[in-house]
């Protein structure tokens, strides 16, 4: 008795053709349903992209144009100098800084470069003074950097510091 001829015999032919037409139609069946299942996932995600995309287009439709603007429109006018000066002297009193010498030297604008209010101090303070100090006025004049910081210790106390500060106050005119 040979065992792979064994269903042969115990069905007739048309059983096996009903069995085989019955898989194929299960596995095209089944095929079938992931297909519905895959298009079902695809076009929830598709909806999902599109609202997306929607939102970030309103977002963008919000925005500023980006049409380029001069920066300079922020820069505060050259006259703003004595603001800073007399904040300079009342912030280092209020720290604790006792300024020696205070010089201002202004360069007007021109075609190529920003104009420029140039403030050189000389001071005497400990450091956590000056820190406090320059904290102040930097917070206060966005348009004021250190150009030039030089802090050395005094011979007779290593607590209090000889500065040498050079600022800039960058303005429009």
């Amino acid at each position: 008795m040979n065992p792979w001829n064994t269903p042969f015999r115990r069905w007739p032919l048309y059983h096996h053709v009903l069995l085989a037409s019955l898989l194929v139609v299960v596995v095209l069946g089944l095929g079938r349903w992931w297909l519905l299942q895959a298009q079902g996932s695809f076009s929830t995600g598709q909806q999902y992209l599109h609202a997306i995309q929607g939102e970030r287009d309103a977002a963008q439709g919000n925005k500023p144009s980006s049409a380029w603007r001069d920066p300079t429109h922020v820069l505060p006018s050259a006259s703003r100098a004595e603001d800073v000066v007399r904040d300079i002297a009342k912030f280092a009193q209020s720290a604790g800084v006792r300024i020696a010498s205070l010089a201002v030297a202004p360069q007007a604008a021109s075609a190529s470069e920003v104009g420029k209010v140039e403030f050189t101090l000389v001071a005497i303070a400990e450091y956590q003074a000056t820190k406090a100090w320059l904290a102040e006025l930097l917070a206060r004049y966005p348009a004021l950097g250190i150009h030039d910081l030089a802090m050395r210790p005094q011979p007779s106390n290593s607590l209090v510091q000889d500065i040498q500060l050079s600022l800039t106050l960058f303005v429009k005119d």
